[in-house]
């Protein structure tokens, strides 16, 4: 893998998880706010974002060795 293809897979992955972690702040604040009970949808929800935030996570951790391997010239 050339250091232009690593980097950009890196960019993408970070782009990722910036973005699953919007989604978690937004939901939190959502949560916050509210005055009723925490519905199970809700939840849900945040089970669901809190495994794409980790497969997320995943995914860049494997982008940055990647990238830094690009850079060591393997």
């Amino acid at each position: 893998m050339d250091l232009d293809e690593a980097y950009k897979k890196l960019a993408e992955r970070q782009r990722e998880v910036e973005e699953k972690l919007r989604e978690l702040a937004a939901l939190a604040d959502e949560v916050a706010t509210a005055q009723h009970q925490f519905r199970r949808v809700e939840m849900d929800k945040f089970e669901e974002l809190n495994q794409a935030l980790e497969a997320a996570l995943e995914d860049y951790a494997r982008a940055r060795r990647r990238f830094g391997e690009a850079l060591q010239g393997e």
